[in-house]
């Protein structure tokens, strides 16, 4: 608790976070729900009743255009399932061969684009082993 009241503390004496006045107090958030549009939803791995596939995370690629999805099988499970979609998102692949030790990993993946000194680009996935 005290580390969270520190930082705000520390953000509004650096002026990125302002008091908030009754006029933005009282319109709350922006909201725009797409859950009623279902033209606009794509699956990228449907789940069943037994299988929940969940906690995906995606990296969009410096063309606009890849994307990578890296998820969990069941509620924080083993992580491993990867798709690309080279079409922002509209179709995806096939699953795509990820390594064995994939499956000794759990709990949500994250993936990462990450640049070396030299200019070498690498995708990362990161997840709990355990």
């Amino acid at each position: 608790m005290r580390l969270i009241v520190s930082l705000s503390v520390f953000l509004f004496i650096c002026g990125l976070v302002g008091p908030v006045n009754a006029e933005q107090k009282d319109a709350g958030p922006k909201v725009l729900d797409l859950s009623g549009q279902t033209d606009r939803h794509v699956v990228i791995a449907q789940g069943t009743e037994k299988t929940y596939q969940g906690h995906p995370t995606t990296l969009l690629m410096p063309d606009k255009r890849t994307l990578y999805c890296v998820w969990s099988v069941d509620h924080g499970g083993p992580c491993g399932p990867l798709k690309r979609s080279d079409d922002a998102g509209l179709t995806w692949s096939n699953m795509l061969p990820t390594p064995a030790s994939w499956t000794q990993t759990h709990n949500c993946p994250s993936i990462y684009r990450l640049t070396d000194p030299q200019g070498r680009a690498r995708l990362f996935v990161f997840a709990q082993i355990g």
